[in-house]
C-alpha cells in the first residue's frame, strides 16, 4: 500500500513508457527487428504466464477467473498473445499485480517489454509496492488512479 506523504518524499525522475516505441525513421532494419523479436518473445511468455498459473491453480478452461484477477477482459488477453492487440505497460502493471506475481518475475515480462520495473518511475514504484504488498487488482487500480495524473487505469469490472 502506498500513502501520500511517501509518494511527497520520493523524487521520480523517469516517465512511464507507455507502449514500446520502434523509435524514429533513423532506427535499422536490425533494431526493428530486434524490437519485434522481444515483442513476440512477450507475447509467448504472456501466455506461459497464463497457463502456469492455471495450471498451478488447477483452473480449467484456462482463462476461467483471470478476468477477475486482472481486470483485463479474457478476449483482450488472448489478442495480447496472439498480436491482435497492442501490449501496454499498464497492462503488464494489471496482469502482474493480478496474478500476484513477485517482482522478480514480473521484470521478465517488462525487459522484454522495454524495460524493468523501476522506483524512478511513480507508476513503476506504485506496481512495485503492490507486488511486494501482495495487493489485489481493485486496490491496485485505485492506488495508481489517485496518485498518478495522466493516464488512468480502465476498471473494465467496476
Amino acid at each position: 500500500m502506498v500513502i501520500q506523504e511517501e509518494i511527497e518524499k520520493r523524487v521520480f525522475s523517469k516517465d512511464m513508457q507507455l507502449t514500446p516505441g520502434k523509435g524514429s525513421a533513423q532506427v535499422s532494419m536490425s533494431k526493428i527487428k530486434e524490437f519485434d523479436e522481444r515483442l513476440f518473445d512477450l507475447r509467448i511468455d504472456i501466455g506461459d504466464v497464463i497457463d502456469a498459473y492455471a495450471k498451478k491453480h488447477n483452473i480449467k478452461p484456462k482463462y476461467d477467473g483471470i478476468e477477475e484477477l486482472t481486470h483485463i477482459s479474457t478476449s483482450q488477453i488472448k489478442q495480447m498473445i496472439n498480436g491482435r492487440a497492442n501490449i501496454t505497460r499498464t497492462s503488464l502493471y494489471k496482469l502482474v499485480v493480478g496474478l500476484k506475481m513477485t517482482v522478480e518475475e514480473a521484470n521478465k515480462l517488462f525487459g522484454k517489454f522495454s524495460n524493468e520495473l523501476t522506483e524512478d518511475c511513480l507508476e513503476d514504484y506504485i506496481c512495485i509496492r503492490a507486488l511486494k504488498d501482495g495487493d489485489d487488482i481493485t486496490h491496485f487500480i485505485n492506488e495508481y488512479n489517485q496518485y498518478t495524473k495522466g493516464n488512468k487505469l480502465k476498471d473494465p469490472l467496476a
